[in-house]
């Protein structure tokens, strides 16, 4: 899925996140998706990976040990979340001064 939630008003967004989460517990179907929220790929995924910028190539890949079931509101106030985000968001800050300093 490309950016599946990101047309969204937050609210929608939320409800629509677990309701993937209640169809992902049922069917446990392997689900891709590609976002730019980091809360999203956190709360959802079970592994987060970030891509370089061109020639595109993933720089940092990190499984999210967060148990499961999840509920999209609480999942981010657990550490485990608060953990992983920061693992994330300092693999890709990387990534932005690479750019800056171009």
């Amino acid at each position: 899925m490309d950016e599946p939630f990101g047309a969204l008003d937050a609210q929608m967004r939320l409800i629509l996140q677990d309701k993937l989460l209640e169809i992902w517990k049922e069917t446990q179907k392997t689900v891709i998706s590609v976002t730019h929220d980091h809360d999203e790929a956190v709360t959802l995924g079970d592994r987060v990976g970030v891509f370089s910028k061109l020639p595109g190539t993933i720089k940092f890949m990190e499984n999210i040990n967060i148990s499961r079931p999840r509920d999209v509101m609480n999942t981010r106030f657990l550490d485990e979340f608060t953990k992983a985000y920061s693992k994330l968001w300092n693999a890709l800050k990387d990534e932005f001064e690479m750019e800056v300093r171009r």
